[in-house]
């Protein structure tokens, strides 16, 4: 796991650019530093603060000449890393790594599962290797196998590669945009790449505009990450599944997608429901087996959910039978509340008991969030919607104080298995819709049942899904107002009437169509992006076992019955995971998650400082938030209007506009 930076230019810039950029991202990788810089005379391979000496002492095409302090000279092509060492901790790791005959030049970021069979099949192929990383293997495999490399690969990656017989740019993100990769031309068409948007700041000439259809996005529909688009006008990013391929003659950039998740689907259509429950939890098993192996000690995180414990579970029993050496017990790290609404962690402690892992809990406060929320937004580059986040920040930071530099999370799954509320319109809608009253019935007494949904809003969110577009465009407008959930940019700047697509999506008539929208375009993006961020702030790296393709594919494959039937959510997971977990986790129904008492410490325990930041933050939004949005939240925050996250959005889009500087 590591950061990325990518400059090339038909002009000409300081080699120092490339070095601002990378050093505003140390904390993705504190163990190493490393630059590429490719000018009109000569190719110059340097180091920096962070390179260990053993990495100058090596004898390999890409051993650092000097330290970039000494480099004063402009370039066409530079590029940077910054090392997070997890797999090959020794100086053969290093980067930019390039082939033998400097041929290419590569930084990556990521991790490839499936490099050792990767690297059998390209030693038969004639391939040496000088290291033991994942690094070369995914190189030499490009070398090999043009693009078509990404479709062997089973990872999380994003990678830039320069190749200098051809005078091509190649990058590339995994196949769900696990890893980050960002990208922003300037007027004279320089491309710059980045692991995360703050590194654009270093760029010659740059200045942080806002998007506003973006900002619109956030502020009405708690919409983030659903486009190539970000908040900040002229950088994009590449979507999963994408990459770009760019002859540096023209330096023109045009994305293409190398995956396609519903093409991959027909291959499970034989399996009955039997088999795709053996299946499901045979490939799981992989899945986590496969993110066990590294260099360093492995963690999970463990919030007491079905997801998390289910992870920790199965990583718990392939550590102890043996496949895996471990170092030390398996470590868990929780997020807890002292307030019984909001805590999770009598579930934690019944997997903590049954498999003898030691537990780490930190228990998230309103003083902390407040002290650091500047920090926060400034890691995450764009706002976000909810104080959750906080929850998933405090538990890396407690994971790296630990030692671990390695966690496996749960991520993904509630997408790809139907897990929450906003599943049953769609199921309830096939029911209707292929007329089978029998399971309609099942299911409206069990989501009645079971979540106290009450029926006539089952059946209006149903129907909803079930309508043509433009009312269902119409429909959605109308709800939102009727319970004035949203904050609205200025009228002045933005009078938007369109809904997002990925919000229309997620109400769509096909249970599978709503949890590709969630995975690809609503709900994981987002999360994948916190996830980065709060990990990788403290040097740690979060792999996610349930979006290894082969499992998501199976997931979005599977019937409908085998996700929801008769109100109960994730069916394939909770028989599978049957006899394995306790039965109170095996069979629990509410939902939480990294969640932390927000509404609590808004209405009630610190009222006065939230109203204090919120006021704070209109003002520093340049006009876009109105006070008539100020009245809004205070009366969330007093609780005269149900409790909605407009407070914390508000909060934290002024913040953000304050802390990049953003202008309209």
């Amino acid at each position: 796991m590591c950061g990325i930076t990518g400059v090339f230019t038909k002009t000409g810039v300081p080699a120092s650019v490339v070095a601002d950029m990378n050093k505003v991202i140390t904390h993705r990788g504190p163990d190493d530093e490393g630059y590429f810089y490719h000018g009109e005379n000569a190719d110059i391979y340097c180091g920096g603060v962070s390179t260990p000496v053993e990495v100058y002492k090596s004898d390999l095409s890409y051993t650092p000449q000097t330290n970039n302090s000494t480099i004063n000279t402009t370039i066409k092509v530079g590029l940077g890393h910054r090392r997070l060492s997890i797999l090959d901790l020794s100086s053969s790791g290093h980067q930019p790594m390039s082939t033998e005959d400097n041929g290419m030049v590569m930084v990556y970021n990521g991790e490839i599962y499936n490099y050792k069979t990767l690297r059998d099949q390209l030693s038969l192929s004639g391939y040496n290797f000088r290291s033991n990383s994942d690094t070369e293997v995914l190189l030499k495999g490009y070398h090999l196998w043009g693009k078509a490399v990404l479709e062997r690969l089973n990872g999380m990656f994003a990678f830039i590669i320069w190749d200098r017989n051809t005078n091509r740019l190649f990058a590339a993100r995994d196949r769900f945009g696990i890893k980050p990769l960002y990208y922003y031309q300037d007027i004279d068409k320089t491309i710059y790449i980045a692991s995360e948007i703050k590194q654009f700041s270093q760029c010659p000439n740059w200045r942080a505009k806002i998007n506003l259809e973006r900002a619109n996005d956030y502020l009405r529909w708690a919409q983030t990450d659903h486009t190539v688009e970000t908040m900040f006008d002229s950088v994009y990013q590449l979507r999963g599944g994408e990459y770009m391929d760019v002859d540096l003659a023209n330096n023109n950039i045009h994305p293409q997608r190398y995956y396609n998740l519903e093409s991959n689907l027909d291959r499970y259509a034989p399996l009955s429901d039997q088999e795709a429950v053996r299946y499901f939890k045979k490939t799981l098993t992989e899945s986590v087996e496969m993110r066990l192996n590294a260099d360093v000690q492995v963690g999970t995180c463990l919030s007491g959910g079905l997801d998390s414990s289910s992870i920790a579970t199965l990583a718990n029993g392939i550590i102890n039978k043996g496949r895996l050496s471990a170092t030390d017990v398996q470590h868990t790290f929780s997020s807890c509340s002292h307030i019984d609404k909001y805590d999770e962690r009598k579930y934690v402690e019944k997997v903590v008991q049954m498999r003898g892992v030691k537990s780490h809990y930190v228990y998230p406060d309103s003083n902390t969030l407040l002290k650091e929320i500047s920090e926060i937004i400034w890691h995450h580059d764009e706002p976000f919607l909810s104080t959750s986040v906080f929850a998933e920040w405090s538990v890396f930071n407690l994971v790296r104080k630990e030692g671990i530099k390695v966690t496996l999370d749960g991520h993904g799954a509630d997408e790809i298995l139907g897990g929450y509320s906003s599943f049953y319109g769609p199921v309830v809608a096939n029911h209707i819709r292929s007329l089978k009253m029998a399971a309609l019935l099942r299911e409206l007494s069990g989501e009645r049942t079971i979540h106290n949904h009450k029926w006539g809003e089952i059946l209006t969110r149903s129907i909803i899904c079930m309508l043509p577009e433009r009312l269902k465009n119409y429909a959605v407008i109308q709800s939102r107002r009727k319970h004035r959930a949203e904050l609205v940019i200025n009228d002045e700047y933005l009078d938007s009437r369109r809904v997002p697509r990925s919000v229309l999506n997620n109400r769509s008539s096909s249970l599978q169509m709503a949890n590709i929208n969630q995975l690809l375009f609503s709900s994981v993006p987002k999360q994948l992006k916190w996830a980065d961020r709060d990990s990788m702030k403290s040097s740690v790296e979060s792999r996610v076992p349930f979006l290894d393709h082969r499992v998501v594919e199976l997931s979005i494959a599977l019937k409908p019955q085998l996700k929801i039937n008769a109100g109960t959510t994730k069916q394939v997971l909770r028989q599978s995971m049957n006899g394995i977990l306790p039965d109170e986790i095996v069979n629990r129904q509410d939902k939480m998650g990294f969640v932390t008492p927000e509404q609590h410490w808004m209405q009630n325990e610190s009222p006065a400082k939230f109203k204090k930041l919120l006021g704070d933050s209109i003002e520093k939004s340049r006009g876009l938030l109105s006070s008539e949005d100020y009245e809004l939240a205070c009366r969330v925050i007093d609780s005269s209007l149900p409790f909605s996250r407009v407070p914390w959005r508000a909060i934290c889009f002024g913040a953000w506009m304050d802390s990049f500087n953003v202008e309209i």
